[in-house]
């Protein structure tokens, strides 16, 4: 598959109004998202051929370095993510275990998503980087204990529900639902 993710992260709005416009009018690309996420925080998210993400990243880079706080190439996106991303919601479905991780910023929660999402057995319920996350990311996921356990250690970081209460998942669920 020759398709990419783009996912560049501003810690100037308008810095990244202003690189997203120039990237739009060079280069071909579907946009996944573009919205704010903390106050003073941009980010946004592109589709398109490896080389033309791949291009829109490396110029953002080398444009706007001093208004970029992070940036993630992805070039095998799972599709699981893909849907989360483009906000569609999971069938309910009964959890015995769940997994949640908190990165510091979205462009690395996105990456570790995908990383966990491609080599172990999870499943994401979601991954939540709402403006009341304040620039951070909030993934969580689903499985079997093992398979949890194996993501955790995968992610190096995290934190391991055994068998949550269903007010718990539906306290964590309501808060991630926005996304």
């Amino acid at each position: 598959m020759d398709d990419a993710l783009g996912v560049i992260e501003f810690s100037s709005i308008p810095a990244g109004y202003k690189i997203y416009n120039r990237i739009l009018k060079d280069v071909y690309l579907n946009v996944y998202q573009d919205q704010i996420i903390a106050p003073g925080r941009f980010i946004i998210m592109i589709e398109g051929s490896y080389a033309g993400v791949n291009h829109a990243v490396e110029y953002a880079v080398n444009t706007g370095s001093n208004g970029i706080l992070d940036y993630a190439l992805i070039g095998n996106l799972h599709q699981e993510l893909s849907g989360k991303l483009r906000g569609s919601k999971s069938p309910q479905r009964e959890l015995t275990d769940l997994g949640l991780i908190e990165t510091w910023t979205v462009c690395s929660g996105i990456e570790l998503a995908n990383t966990l999402l491609h080599g172990t057995a999870v499943n994401l319920v979601n991954i939540n980087y709402d403006v009341q996350m304040h620039g951070k990311c909030l993934l969580s996921f689903a499985g079997s204990i093992s398979s949890i356990q194996a993501a955790l250690e995968l992610a190096g970081e995290g934190e391991l529900i055994s068998n949550p209460v269903e007010s718990v998942f539906c306290s964590i669920a309501g808060d991630l639902e926005n996304n």
